[in-house]
């Protein structure tokens, strides 16, 4: 049962406020078990996704039933947000069952200081790029909400759902086919760039194939999936999924970055592209509301994943590339991975 309560009164937004950082401190607690991701990465290394892909079966099968449970018997929503935390706990287990079944030792008897040294020294860019992606992906609803309001954020938040759905799918072709992109580089530079070239083509591809349909269809989809109510997410989805075409390539272009060595590029690539939203934000939201939020989002991913190429010597050959690419047309019969 929701309390109804006096906006204006300091003790409701206190309350609000007390569950409001619960729920952030339980969702927290669940990145202390995202470290067993690792286990993933090394069964990636080793050509044995498959058991990638079952742990991940099982954790999603487990999160199912609760949820269903959950939704059919009307609980709160803290239930919900334990959820989340309940999700990377089974995956957690689920990696460390499976890396124990390939009898391997204990973690602690694997760990090198010598080698932790030399990762942390090389992946800190990555992890403050990490924490800038947090702020960039989210700053447009923080900003929404203190400038048009929450109900403003509710209906952007259901058109950034149904444009980011898609965004696991570049992540799987992209951690697929990279380390035969990786192994061209052994052939040539020639072969290694024609290949990254088909990927980023692919890429390109896959992603309009998405955002045509979406943008003729946004309205509808929006109606039919969250009701009548939410009909103005629509015209924030058609602009919003744009920003996929240049999400695509970012996270193909990620991998690369990270072959090159080139993780401090990296970060501030996503630097720049978190400024000019927020940035785009100020100037946008106040005269064109929600969908001005959408259009600070595109913008921002034009410049992060795509045009900060240019203006460095080390990445402006993925510019042309990605260039390349965006004429698909002329592309697309060269596919050859």
């Amino acid at each position: 049962e929701i309390k109804e309560c006096d906006w204006s009164s300091d003790v409701c937004s206190s309350d609000l406020d007390a569950t409001t950082n619960l729920f952030i401190l339980i969702i927290a607690t669940g990145l202390i078990f995202q470290s067993f991701e690792v286990v993933g990465f090394y069964f990636q290394s080793e050509v044995l996704a498959k058991f990638v892909s079952i742990c991940k079966a099982i954790q999603l099968a487990f999160s199912s039933i609760v949820k269903i449970y959950l939704v059919i018997t009307e609980r709160e929503l803290i239930w919900f947000v334990l959820v989340v935390l309940f999700d990377q706990v089974t995956l957690a287990i689920t990696l460390f069952i499976a890396y124990r079944y390939q009898n391997q030792p204990s973690f602690y008897r694997k760990f090198d200081p010598a080698t932790a040294k030399i990762l942390l020294k090389d992946s800190w860019p990555l992890i403050l790029s990490s924490v800038v992606v947090m702020i960039y992906m989210r700053i447009d609803q923080v900003m929404i909400k203190g400038m048009l309001g929450v109900y403003k954020v509710g209906i952007y938040s259901v058109a950034v759902r149904l444009s980011e759905v898609w965004y696991f799918i570049p992540v799987l072709i992209t951690t697929s086919l990279f380390p035969a992109i990786l192994n061209a580089k052994k052939l040539g530079e020639d072969t290694y760039i024609r290949r990254l070239q088909s990927l980023y083509t692919v890429m390109v591809w896959m992603a309009i194939t998405i955002a045509v349909p979406m943008t003729l269809l946004s309205n509808r989809v929006v109606v039919l999936l969250y009701g009548e109510a939410y009909r103005e997410a629509g015209q924030v989805l058609m602009i919003h999924v744009w920003a996929g075409v240049f999400v695509f390539l970012g996270v193909a272009s990620g991998k690369w970055f990270l072959s090159e060595n080139l993780q401090i590029l990296s970060f501030w690539r996503t630097f720049c592209g978190m400024m000019v939203n927020i940035i785009l934000n100020f100037l946008l939201i106040p005269g064109y509301g929600i969908k001005g939020a959408a259009i600070a989002t595109l913008a921002s991913q034009v410049v992060a994943c795509y045009l900060f190429d240019l203006f460095n010597s080390r990445t402006r050959e993925m510019f042309y590339v990605k260039t390349r690419s965006l004429f698909l047309f002329t592309q697309i019969h060269k596919i050859k991975l």
